[in-house]
């Protein structure tokens, strides 16, 4: 204890700070299970995101098909986002066509 208190390494606290010390260890306990609560959440939302971003990708994909469902842990997306996305894919596919046939007539008519 001499030695220890020679050495500054033995201090004596107070009740008081001992106290504000655990407060101070308990904020910040309680600080870290809230951020991994979030990071938990973050991920489950990312995970959500992804599985739709893949889905409307094999959608692209296929030519506005639909594509085969694959089981997701997550819940599924039902956006009005992306069903609006969904819904102008299958416009653009079909304006395509329209352009592909246009320009085919066309080409015909000259070479007639």
């Amino acid at each position: 204890m001499i030695e220890g208190d020679e050495s500054g390494l033995w201090k004596w606290i107070s009740g008081a700070e001992l106290g504000a010390m655990k407060r101070k260890v308990q904020q910040t306990a309680d600080e870290l299970r809230t951020a991994q609560e979030e990071i938990k959440r973050l991920k489950e939302e990312l995970e959500t995101k992804t599985a739709a971003i893949t889905e409307m990708s094999l959608r692209s994909k296929n030519g506005g098909r639909q594509a085969p469902q694959s089981p997701r842990p997550s819940a599924p997306v039902s956006s009005p986002h992306i069903e609006r996305i969904n819904q102008l894919e299958l416009e653009l596919i079909d304006e395509r066509k329209k352009n592909l046939h246009v320009k085919g007539t066309a080409l015909d008519a000259r070479n007639s």
